[in-house]
C-alpha cells in the first residue's frame, strides 16, 4: 500500500509549489512535498515563502529565481492501519533538487523543478540485496512543470489569493526487479489554492491541493489530498522563524488501504541579501496510517535577479 514515505515535503526540495504524487517501489503514490517559490513584497515586509507550504506571491515579470536544495529523510518506524507504530522500517533518502521560476506577466509566473534521489530501504529481517524486495534505488525524479496565478489581492489587508496548477512528467528512474523505483510511472495533474496574509511582522500561508493521477499505469492510485498551514514572524530583517502543520492523504481503489500523515515543520527563513535567501528546517511525522514516520532535514538557497 502507498507509503507517504517522502513525507509531505519533499521535493523542496521538493519544491514544486504544486501538489505532486511520488511512486514507491510497488508503483504506489506518495505526496511529496513541496516548497514555495517565494518573494518578498515591496516595502520590506516579512518573507512569504515557507519550507513546505506554497505562497501566493508570484515572481515579478522579467525576474527569475533559482533554488538548489537538499533534503535528508530518516525513517525508523511505520504506522499500521490502526495508527500504531507497529512495524519497524529502516530507510535513508537523500534528495537533491533544482528549481527555476520566471515571472512572465503581472500576477503570473512559471516554474520547472527536477531532482535526483538516492534511497535505501530495508525491513528488519529482510536480507540485504534480496532480489524479490529491492533495498536500494537512485536516479532522477519526475519533472515538475507548473504555474501560479494570483487572481486576487487586497494590499490594504495584506491579503493575496493564488491558484497553482502543474503537471508531473514520469521521465525519471522507474526502477526494476532489483532496484527501487524513484520516479512514478504515470502522469499527474496537480492543483492547489493558496492564501497568504500579513499582520505587521507576522505572515501566514494556507494551502489546499489535490494531485490527480491519470493514465493506465496509475494502477490503484486515485489521488492525493494535501492541506498545509504555516506562520512566520520576522524577528530581524534577515531572520524569520516559522512553523507549519502539514497533512497528506493518499486514496486508492479497491481493497488497497488509504494512507495519511500529519506532520509538523519548523525552520528558519533567512534573507541574508537582497538577492539571496537561505531556508533550513526539519519536518517530523506526528501521526499517520499505513505510512512511514519520517524525520526530514532540509536546506535550500534561493537566488533572485
Amino acid at each position: 500500500m502507498g507509503r507517504l514515505s517522502r513525507s509531505l515535503l519533499l521535493t523542496v526540495l521538493v519544491l514544486a509549489g504544486t501538489v505532486t504524487l511520488r511512486a514507491t517501489e510497488g508503483g504506489e503514490s506518495v505526496l511529496a512535498g513541496r516548497a514555495a517559490s517565494d518573494a518578498k513584497e515591496d516595502g520590506g515586509g516579512p518573507e512569504h515563502g515557507k519550507l513546505a507550504t506554497a505562497d501566493a506571491t508570484p515572481v515579478d515579470p522579467g525576474h527569475f529565481e533559482l533554488e538548489p536544495s537538499y533534503a535528508a529523510t530518516i525513517v525508523r518506524r511505520e504506522w499500521d492501519d490502526k495508527r500504531r507504530l507497529a512495524r519497524d522500517c529502516r530507510a535513508r533518502i537523500h534528495d537533491l533538487s533544482l528549481s527555476l521560476t520566471a515571472g512572465v506577466a503581472k500576477d503570473v509566473d512559471l516554474k520547472a523543478a527536477w531532482g535526483f534521489t538516492n534511497e535505501f530501504r530495508r525491513t528488519p529481517g529482510q536480507p540485504s540485496g534480496d532480489a524479490e524486495e529491492p533495498c536500494h534505488g537512485q536516479g532522477l525524479r519526475e519533472l515538475e512543470l507548473g504555474t501560479r496565478w494570483r487572481f486576487h489581492q487586497m494590499p490594504q489587508y495584506g491579503l493575496e489569493l493564488a491558484y497553482l496548477a502543474g503537471v508531473s512528467l514520469p521521465v525519471g528512474e522507474h526502477g526494476s526487479r532489483n532496484t527501487l523505483g524513484i520516479c512514478q510511472e504515470f502522469w499527474s495533474l496537480n492543483q492547489s489554492i493558496v492564501v497568504t496574509k500579513d499582520w505587521g511582522r507576522w505572515t501566514a500561508n494556507a494551502e489546499l491541493g489535490y494531485a490527480l493521477p491519470f493514465g493506465e499505469k496509475r494502477n490503484n492510485a486515485r489521488g492525493t489530498f494535501g492541506a498545509n498551514l504555516a506562520a512566520g514572524y520576522q524577528v530581524l530583517p534577515w531572520l524569520q522563524p516559522e512553523m507549519e502543520i502539514n497533512y497528506a492523504r493518499d486514496f486508492f481503489r479497491g481493497k488497497e488501504a488509504d494512507g495519511d500523515v500529519l506532520a509538523a515543520t519548523v525552520g528558519l527563513v533567512m534573507p541574508v541579501h537582497d538577492n539571496v535567501r537561505v531556508n533550513a528546517g526539519v519536518q517530523y511525522g506526528l501521526t499517520g496510517q499505513n505510512a512511514d514516520r519520517a524525520a526530514v532535514f532540509m536546506v535550500g538557497v534561493k537566488f533572485s535577479w
